[in-house]
């Protein structure tokens, strides 16, 4: 009903200036054309500008198949102002530069592969949900620097999304999937110690929750944290442990990569960080994330 872009107020909004005369727009571009004359660029006409830019086969700076990048990244302005004025979303560069590189790099790939395999990629939108009441959700993950050290994180919220209790721990030298299992032990432990007894548990680890699932997986240099697991879920409780993609495990992959600058040892945390209230904030208002899931 009003001419005017949402996004910066232009009082004619037509195609050319969503695809490239916004600001935000063209702080886009301007990230992408590296080394070359930007004058042309934003000076053509939509038809000129469109024809001349999926047609060629050069590169724009360091950034190749630029006929590719070309499309993909008017595709996604397009999608990205649509978020913005129906569904009231922020217009982030940094996450639209993500999204756009991702897609780029997954045509590329398309291209070149073979398609006898018969798997597809279907693009789905992921977020963290709290659970009803009277559960509560524990969320763990663990993490690895190149040097072999390894820690995992993770945090109980209520039905609400509200922070209850999280906890980090450095591990040492260990595997990712040690620092999982162990970050899953120490999570139970610290959610009974604080009298919860039913417990919706999520981890983005698929191992974990196989090996958990079949109680006839041989446990080897896994013995002690299986075991330990294995007896806190036979106790009186409630406790269902599901696998989820990482983009609904945020908060907990930020504390595991939190651990590893600690000491040695369990950190119990009452409080959050700025950085960790703000993933907990875009949690429960129901952010979600774009993740290629292959079928």
């Amino acid at each position: 009903m009003d001419a005017a872009c949402d996004r910066c107020g232009f009082v004619r909004e037509d195609t050319l200036h969503v695809l490239r005369d916004c600001p935000y727009s063209m702080a886009i571009w301007n990230r992408l054309l590296v080394n070359v004359t930007h004058q042309r660029f934003f000076l053509d006409g939509f038809k000129d500008w469109l024809v001349s830019n999926l047609h060629t086969a050069s590169s724009h700076g360091d950034t190749q198949l630029w006929s590719l990048t070309f499309g993909v990244v008017i595709w996604r302005l397009w999608f990205w102002r649509n978020k913005v004025v129906f569904n009231h979303d922020k217009w982030e560069s940094d996450r639209i530069m993500l999204d756009i590189s991702s897609r780029v790099v997954e045509i590329q790939r398309c291209c070149i592969s073979s398609f006898n395999a018969g798997k597809r990629r279907v693009e789905k939108w992921i977020r963290w949900s709290s659970p009803t009441w009277p559960w509560v959700k524990l969320n763990t993950d663990g993490a690895r620097k190149d040097s072999g050290v390894a820690g995992a994180g993770g945090l109980v919220r209520d039905y609400r999304g509200v922070w209850q209790i999280g906890f980090c721990i450095n591990l040492g030298a260990c595997s990712v999937l040690t620092a999982e299992l162990w970050g899953l032990y120490h999570g139970l432990c610290m959610a009974s110690q604080r009298g919860f007894r039913r417990i919706w548990v999520e981890v983005d680890s698929k191992p974990v929750t196989q090996i958990l699932a079949n109680p006839t997986t041989p446990v080897n240099e896994h013995h002690s944290p299986i075991l330990a697991i294995r007896e806190l879920l036979s106790r009186d409780w409630i406790v269902r442990v599901n696998h989820i993609y990482r983009e609904a495990n945020i908060a907990a992959d930020f504390l595991a990569s939190f651990s590893l600058p600690f000491p040695l040892g369990l950190q119990l945390l009452t409080d959050t960080s700025p950085i960790l209230q703000s993933i907990l904030n875009n949690d429960v208002s129901g952010v979600d994330h774009s993740r290629l899931v292959v079928f």
